[in-house]
């Protein structure tokens, strides 16, 4: 017989509750919300997080980064969400760097025709961005978070260079602990 411990559970309940707040700026427009998923993996398997886009009002190419637990999870790959590829978005390159609880993915995104030449219009709508894929690594740790980061360097910008707010949000990977019991 299982028996999961509630903790974990509660804790991913109030994340994905506070991420449904909308973010808004001190200028009273709202910015578009890079949000990362709230997903489950046990300790051996290969968990895929979706990292998604709303309130989008267009962009052309972007530079952010997601911070990971490089003990918890390793680097397998990225694609580019569907409702996003069939707009030729392209992962024009990603990095991964760091170690332990600060390695980072970077991203730079950019949109191009199918014959490889920049596009002139932007992405628009909302969905998933990214899928990335994680193995599951041994560790002591029943939970990691999954931040997505603009910085200082970061940007989603449209076809005029001009730049979209984007607000980030991070999700986590949770890690079910199971106690035996034993009759």
């Amino acid at each position: 017989m299982k028996i999961i411990k509630a903790t974990p559970i509660i804790a991913l309940v109030v994340v994905m509750a506070l991420a449904l707040v909308p973010a808004t700026p001190n200028d009273g427009t709202t910015d578009a919300v890079l949000s990362v998923g709230q997903i489950e993996g046990d300790v051996g398997s290969e968990v895929t997080i979706p990292v998604s886009l709303s309130g989008n009002t267009g962009f052309a190419s972007a530079e952010f980064q997601i911070g990971y637990d490089a003990d918890v999870l390793e680097y397998k790959g990225s694609t580019v969400g569907t409702e996003y590829g069939e707009q030729f978005l392209t992962i024009f390159k990603v990095t991964a760097s760091g170690t332990g609880e600060s390695a980072a993915l970077k991203y730079a995104l950019l949109m191009e025709d199918p014959d490889d030449t920049l596009r002139v219009e932007d992405i628009t709508g909302d969905g998933i961005l990214l899928n990335v894929t994680f193995p599951v690594l041994s560790s002591d740790k029943d939970a990691c978070s999954i931040t997505p980061d603009i910085g200082t360097r970061g940007y989603f910008a449209d076809k005029n260079d001009d730049d979209m707010g984007v607000t980030c949000i991070a999700g986590s990977l949770t890690i079910p602990t199971y106690d035996i019991v034993f009759k």
